[in-house]
């Protein structure tokens, strides 16, 4: 009777170990995609601007800093009808010695905690696309 209740004993332990451990890698890998949704989305934003003329002092490179921001879905359920976390993407457009720095940050919370992904690249009339 004690070598069944021992067996029963680990077995229970040892599925409620398998359980939570199924559980974590859920929600790492739910974490993970988020955040590599908002990087996505955050190089998105930096490429789109690249494409941009550039022709300073003319819109979106101005002679002083600029900020756009923008809200923006980081996941759909299942369906893809419901948005279940939206962000926020911050463009901040500066000039600097060698032209204009843009600096992209894509934020958002889930799960209780909060994740930045933010992006910076220095466009002038070098920058690839440009005439």
């Amino acid at each position: 009777m004690i070598e069944v209740s021992i067996s029963l004993a680990l077995t229970v332990v040892l599925m409620t170990a398998t359980f939570n451990a199924l559980m974590m890698m859920d929600r790492n890998s739910r974490r993970v995609s988020e955040f590599n949704s908002a990087l996505a989305i955050a190089e998105a934003v930096l490429e789109q601007t690249k494409t941009n003329l550039y022709n300073p002092p003319a819109s979106p490179f101005p002679a002083s800093v600029s900020l756009t921001t923008n809200t923006v879905s980081v996941a759909l359920d299942s369906v893809g009808t419901n948005f279940l976390v939206s962000g926020r993407v911050l463009r901040r457009i500066e000039p600097v010695t060698g032209g204009h720095l843009v600096t992209v940050v894509a934020s958002f919370t889930n799960m209780g905690l909060a994740y930045r992904a933010e992006v910076q690249a220095v466009v002038n009339r070098y920058t690839g696309g440009q005439p």
